[in-house]
C-alpha cells in the first residue's frame, strides 16, 4: 500500500511541475485572461447546470457537470500555480461573478421547459381567458373569493420563453391582474400548444 501512495504522491509532484511550467509560459496578461475564461466558463455551466438539474435532466445534468470540473480545474491550476499574481486572484473572482450572469442570460435565452402561469382577476377573467385561448395556450379558470369578493383564477401551462410576452398581454387587458409563475417538472395529459 505505501508503494502506491508512493507513487501516486510522485505522480502529483511531477504533475504539478509540468502544470506549473505550462502557466508560466504564458505572456504575462494571457495567465489572467485564461483564468478568467476558464472560471466564467466554469461558473456558466454550473448555473445552466443547476437550473437543469432542477428540471430533472440527468443526461445533460451530467454532461454539464464534468465541463464544469474540466473548467474548474483549469482555471484553479492556472491560480495555484502563479498565486502571487494578484491580477490571477482578480482574474479568478471576476470569472465566477461573470459567469453566474452568463449562466442566468443563457437560461432566460433559452428557456427550456414550462411554466403555469397563475392569473388573479377582479372582473377581467373571461376576456383574460380569451386573450389567452387565441395565442394558443390553454387555460383553466376557478372562481375564488379575495378581500374584495369574487375573483377568476386562471392557470395555464406555457413554454417558459413565452412568458414575458404572455405577461405583457395579460397586463394590457388588466393592469392591476395579480400574476405569478413557477417553473414545472413534469407534464402529463391536458393541453398544450407544441
Amino acid at each position: 500500500m505505501d508503494f502506491v501512495l508512493d507513487q501516486v504522491g510522485h505522480l502529483l509532484a511531477e504533475t504539478q511541475k509540468v502544470n506549473t511550467a505550462l502557466w508560466l509560459q504564458l505572456p504575462v496578461t494571457a495567465g489572467p485572461l485564461s483564468i478568467f475564461l476558464l472560471r466564467s466558463l466554469d461558473q456558466t455551466t454550473a448555473t445552466f447546470r443547476t437550473l437543469l438539474t432542477s428540471q430533472g435532466r440527468r443526461g445533460l445534468t451530467w454532461i454539464l457537470g464534468f465541463g464544469q470540473a474540466f473548467f474548474f480545474l483549469a482555471a484553479f491550476s492556472g491560480l495555484l500555480a502563479e498565486l502571487d499574481q494578484p491580477l490571477n486572484i482578480v482574474a479568478f473572482a471576476a470569472g465566477y461573478g461573470t459567469g453566474a450572469f452568463l449562466g442566468i442570460s443563457v437560461d432566460r435565452w433559452i428557456a427550456p421547459g414550462f411554466s403555469i402561469i397563475r392569473v388573479v382577476s377582479h372582473g377581467q377573467g373571461t376576456a383574460l381567458v380569451q386573450a389567452l385561448r387565441a395565442e394558443g395556450e390553454g387555460v383553466t379558470e376557478l372562481a375564488g373569493r379575495g378581500r374584495d369578493g369574487t375573483v377568476s383564477v386562471l392557470l395555464s401551462t406555457v413554454r417558459r420563453r413565452r412568458i414575458v410576452e404572455i405577461r405583457k398581454k395579460l397586463l394590457e387587458i388588466d393592469p392591476q391582474a395579480f400574476i405569478t409563475a413557477e417553473n414545472i417538472r413534469v407534464l402529463q395529459g391536458g393541453w398544450l400548444k407544441s
